[in-house]
């Protein structure tokens, strides 16, 4: 496989059969890979299975399995580790791996329609997260679906990305989130996990059309705002959470035009002056 891409144009296009081929690639220059519903690429379980440091690539229609799962390793071992700007990820499926996609300083990269399966709650500890978003900007995240990761989506200093229409179920924390600003989720729908979405230390995101239903834990929540402050949350369903939002030394928050239903409680908030709350 290395040696496939390493004598593919820049700028071509590589495609792959119905078959099973070695992993722990790296990809260096643009170029765009396709494979079929059978084509398989499997890490020998001692690092990234597929390494992207060029700009302008692209990944489409592939199994990917079988990344290192060393939890100690600094690296952060993923499926796709994604080093580079402009690329597009999509039509993937991604198990047996710590991280599923990882964007690692990476700007301006399309991940889209992929299915990342994790190794679900029993284990939890022993993996990463499904999308791990460090120091990464305005990057599109859209149609993704995780399941049984540690997190669903992890966000640590990445600010103006777009996150719209994933499906996160069965992992601890659906999106765990912090000192990232200026992001926007729209109709991404958190089910099953033991917190809905926790966001803390950040400023002026958009939360709206999401969906947070049944994140039931101890002292769980649908929402969770933990010094995070001018956010704005609006036409979201909170239901069957046993706190529909939990909101603490937040500050300038507009809450307005939700559905809270039958959760144990519908919102639990420490109150701040400034903050807005209409229903």
């Amino acid at each position: 496989m290395q040696s496939a891409i390493d004598s593919t144009k820049e700028g071509a296009v590589l495609k792959l059969g119905s078959k099973t081929y070695k992993g722990n690639i790296v990809i260096k220059k643009s170029m765009t890979i396709i494979g079929s519903d059978k084509t398989v690429i499997e890490g020998d379980g001692t690092g990234n299975v597929i390494s992207i440091k060029a700009p302008n690539v692209k990944l489409s229609s592939m199994t990917v399995i079988h990344s290192s799962m060393d939890r100690n390793s600094s690296e952060e071992f993923a499926a796709i580790k994604i080093y580079s700007n402009g690329n597009t990820v999509e039509h993937m499926k991604i198990y047996d791996s710590f991280h599923g996609i990882y964007l690692s300083q990476a700007h301006h990269n399309k991940i889209q329609f992929n299915d990342i399966k994790g190794l679900g709650k029993g284990e939890i500890a022993a993996q990463g997260n499904g999308l791990h978003i460090y120091y990464a900007n305005n990057n599109l995240l859209s149609h993704n679906t995780i399941e049984g990761t540690r997190d669903g989506m992890f966000f640590d200093y990445a600010n103006g990305n777009k996150i719209v229409s994933n499906k996160i179920s069965g992992t601890r924390y659906g999106l765990h989130y912090m000192y990232s600003d200026k992001n926007d989720f729209e109709r991404n729908v958190f089910t099953l996990n033991t917190g809905g979405a926790a966001v803390m230390n950040s400023n002026s995101i958009k939360m709206r059309n999401n969906q947070f239903i049944f994140n039931y834990g101890n002292r769980s929540f649908g929402l969770l705002l933990l010094q995070a402050n001018n956010i704005r949350i609006e036409n979201n369903l909170f239901y069957l959470n046993q706190r529909g939002m939990y909101i603490d030394q937040s500050t300038g928050n507009i809450i307005r035009h939700n559905r809270i239903i039958q959760n144990q409680i519908g919102i639990e908030l420490w109150p701040v002056p400034t903050s807005k709350s209409s229903h």
